[in-house]
């Protein structure tokens, strides 16, 4: 496993393992874009960028 699978799997555990309601950056989502909603990088961060935002809860960030 590479180490960027590695680094991509600690930030998949983080987010789920915390609570719901958990404010994430963009930065963070965008590593775990592939995982969570199944669209490349790119996708997530252009869509918060369009909605104007920098933080989200993992609900929200899905609504975007």
């Amino acid at each position: 496993m590479e180490k960027k699978e590695i680094e991509q799997k600690k930030q998949e555990s983080k987010i789920k393992q915390e609570s719901r309601q958990q404010e994430y950056t963009v930065e963070e989502y965008v590593k775990v874009a592939e995982s969570l909603f199944s669209t490349k990088p790119e996708c997530v961060s252009a869509a918060f960028a369009f909605a104007g935002v920098k933080k989200a809860t993992q609900e929200e960030a899905k609504k975007l």
